[in-house]
C-alpha cells in the first residue's frame, strides 16, 4: 500500500487514518468516517491454533492436538471406504489396531473446520 500518489498518479490505496503524539490525528475526509476506530482491518484477533495430525505405529493410534472442542472424525481409505468414525475432544489419540498397512485419509469436521490428512499406516 502507498500512502502517497505515486508518480503516474495512481493510487494502492490512500491512507485512511493516522495518530501519533506530533502530528495528531488524520482523518482522510473521502472515506466519511468521523473516527479510526469504525475502519476495519482483515487482522485476525485469534487465530485458530495449527491443528497436527500424526500416525504412531508403535501403538497403532493415531494423535491429534491442537483441536478446539469437539469434531467428528472419519478414517477413509483410498477407496473412500469408510474403516473408523467417531468423535475426538482437544488433544485426543484414536486408537487404530487392526488397520492393515497402507495409505488412508483422516476427516476432522466440526461447524468451524473441514480438515482431510494423508496418513500413513505402517
Amino acid at each position: 500500500m502507498y500512502l502517497f500518489p505515486r508518480l503516474e498518479m495512481s493510487y494502492d490505496g490512500p491512507l485512511r487514518c493516522y495518530q501519533d503524539q506530533e502530528i495528531g490525528s488524520y482523518i482522510n475526509p473521502s472515506y466519511n468516517s468521523t473516527d479510526c476506530e469504525k475502519i476495519i482491518s482483515n487482522i485476525i484477533e485469534n487465530p485458530e491454533p495449527e491443528i497436527i495430525v500424526s500416525s504412531n505405529p508403535g501403538t497403532h493410534s493415531i494423535k491429534i492436538t491442537g483441536l478446539q472442542g469437539n469434531c467428528t472424525y472419519e478414517l477413509l481409505d483410498l477407496k473412500g471406504v469408510r474403516m473408523m468414525k467417531g468423535q475426538v475432544t482437544g488433544n485426543n489419540i484414536i486408537q487404530t489396531k487392526g488397520l492393515t498397512k497402507g495409505l488412508y485419509l483422516l476427516r476432522l469436521t466440526n461447524t468451524h473446520m473441514n480438515i482431510i490428512s494423508k496418513l500413513i499406516m505402517n
